[in-house]
């Protein structure tokens, strides 16, 4: 499989899906299925419930936007700006749309078949009038996904997705009071401090004409990209000066050369195919060439992609190389994930009286990927999703990665 590369346009987007809190762990925990409804639409009026409630959950305890490394300010009153409704073929709610003052915005589903929040900034607006189209092609997709969701629908909402909504949304008249609990938040990473690319400066030792609008000069390949940002975060082998090596270069510098030299060697020792406008390199080649010509353990290797394998990795401190194709583009590429978030949140029920109890839902989990794009598209992203939001691809076929490594 090649792994080509995919150039592609920064957008705000990108730096979706985080929810900061601490860094604690918490063993044993217990997962409890709270009462189901089978009323699958969702209204508005719930819809901005569980909006209000998430978006002022982030805010009180900051989110940070990995494309940007900026963090919220943080304790900012939310109040509701506008909600749109995007209607699918048949006139039912696919998704809401809701934009918040002073800002952010949240995205909900308009299923209870699905997870509640789709996507969420605290800090910007979402324009639903002047879309970027890699924008515009994240809502259709999704708008597809949930009227497949619809016509496939089951008899009864999955526990889990069915504990999001549960503990998302307040209590609505004389339902018994909801009281949200506090969050025990499970985070490893980013790891990497590197957001390199594939173009100038990074390309600037090769050899093979390309379409570089500075050098020339062919793409590094992502392959090799990837290789080189976790090699950079183990500053192994110590043939290369990594302490000069600048984590983001935009011009020739002795820094920049650095890695140049580090991606062309990678490049070189995973038999790169070098092209006009994209370079690729088979997966299977990556761990053979970081024991084999880096030095790295001999205990690195390609397996088929596994949620809990990455999680155990991540735990050691391990950043992984992951590979995946788009089929309908014909494309492959190959990125760095390096850390996981997740949380577990606690809901106490009839908060005050005798009956009072509490019931704890494990969210879906995010994985920070490194897209080796320059820090386009940069983020947090659930488990089961690698389309880099707003980039018109989707790397979720033949899904790989290449783990233990470490020197």
């Amino acid at each position: 499989m090649k792994k080509d590369l995919a150039k592609l346009t920064l957008f705000l987007f990108c730096s979706l899906f985080l929810l900061i809190s601490s860094c604690k762990k918490e063993a044993n925990k217990v997962q409890t299925t709270l009462p189901k409804t089978n009323d699958a639409l969702v209204s508005q009026a719930l819809a901005e419930q569980v909006g209000l409630q998430f978006i002022t959950k982030a805010s009180s305890k900051g989110v940070k936007l990995l494309s940007s490394l900026k963090t919220s300010s943080g304790n900012q009153s939310k109040t509701i700006d506008h909600t749109y409704i995007i209607k699918g073929s048949d006139e039912t709610t696919d998704l809401y749309v809701i934009n918040f003052k002073p800002s952010g915005f949240v995205v909900i589903s308009g299923t209870k078949y699905d997870s509640p929040v789709l996507a969420f900034s605290d800090v910007t607006t979402f324009n639903t009038e002047n879309m970027h189209p890699g924008l515009k092609e994240w809502i259709d997709k999704h708008k597809t996904r949930i009227e497949g969701i619809r016509r496939k629908m089951p008899a009864t909402v999955s526990d889990s997705v069915n504990n999001q909504w549960v503990s998302s949304a307040p209590p609505i008249g004389n339902q018994p009071p909801v009281v949200y609990g506090g969050t025990v938040n499970e985070l490893v990473g980013p790891l990497l401090q590197t957001t390199w690319s594939q173009g100038y400066p990074y390309n600037q030792l090769l050899t093979t004409a390309g379409n570089d609008p500075i050098d020339g000069l062919s793409p590094t390949g992502c392959v090799a990209t990837a290789m080189a940002q976790i090699m950079k975060f183990w500053s192994y082998p110590a043939t290369y000066n990594w302490s000069i090596m600048p984590s983001s270069a935009y011009s020739s510098s002795a820094g920049s050369l650095q890695i140049a030299q580090v991606m062309k060697d990678a490049g070189y020792t995973v038999g790169m195919s070098y092209g006009y406008s994209e370079s690729g390199a088979d997966a299977s080649r990556i761990a053979p060439a970081l024991i084999n010509n880096f030095g790295y353990a001999p205990y690195a290797g390609i397996m088929n992609y596994n949620s809990e394998t990455s999680v155990v990795e991540l735990d050691a401190g391990h950043p992984m190389i992951f590979t995946g194709t788009d089929p309908t583009k014909n494309e492959g590429h190959a990125w760095v994930c390096d850390g996981y978030e997740r949380n577990v949140a606690t809901t106490i029920h009839d908060s005050g009286t005798v009956y009072q109890y509490n019931t704890y839902v494990i969210t879906d989990f995010y994985l920070s990927m490194n897209w080796g794009w320059g820090g386009e598209c940069n983020g947090w992203y659930s488990y089961q999703n690698f389309d880099p939001t707003g980039s018109g691809y989707d790397f979720t076929t033949d899904l790989q990665e290449v783990i233990t490594i470490y020197p």
